[in-house]
């Protein structure tokens, strides 16, 4: 809906092919296109940027982004936390056609060994993490909220004292083993 709305289409040269504009997935006229499916969907026989061409310049052309890869109410599942990390190595590592071709991952964290915990413990060097906190410190090493227009430290104080494990994973971004918890300082 975005892509087709006059607002859109007054700003950007996309257009969206006629007929193929499904709600997992659409194509352009000028040759890409989006598939969207879930964590577990399929994905089988779908590649993700160019095939690269020998002594041609890297030239972007297409990305796998993946978007809260699980559920809060399932993280602390071994099982299912697992299944979507071998997911990841069986089926979404190896559709990018390029060695080129980002995989960007967009979570809040929620286990220490959810898909950004696993990743970074088995590839340390090989992923940029963007943490973004709800509590930081401003200039003068005081705490702040990141979002003042969402949440004051009062409340995330509340939330903190309502569930600490809550608050370190899915606020602080800071995910600790929930049995390290069981004394609150």
């Amino acid at each position: 809906d975005i892509v087709t709305s006059d607002a859109y289409m007054s700003l950007f040269d996309t257009r969206i092919k006629y007929g193929s504009d499904t709600k997992s997935r659409w194509d352009t006229v000028q040759g890409g296109g989006v598939y969207a499916t879930s964590t577990l969907g399929q994905i089988t026989g779908f590649g993700a940027g160019a095939v690269e061409t020998p002594g041609e310049p890297y030239r972007f052309s297409g990305a796998i982004v993946i978007d809260d890869p699980i559920k809060p109410e399932d993280a602390l599942s071994d099982v299912i936390r697992e299944r979507v990390n071998r997911r990841f190595e069986t089926t979404i590592r190896n559709r990018v056609n390029s060695r080129d071709t980002p995989i960007i991952i967009i979570m809040q964290r929620l286990h220490e060994r959810d898909l950004c915990g696993y990743l970074k413990a088995i590839e340390p060097d090989d992923w940029t993490v963007l943490s973004l906190p709800c509590v930081t410190k401003d200039e003068r090493g005081e705490s702040v909220p990141l979002w003042a227009f969402k949440h004051t430290l009062d409340e995330l104080e509340k939330i903190r004292l309502a569930n600490s494990f809550v608050f370190e994973t899915q606020y602080m971004q800071n995910p600790t083993p929930i049995e390290g918890l069981m004394y609150s300082t």
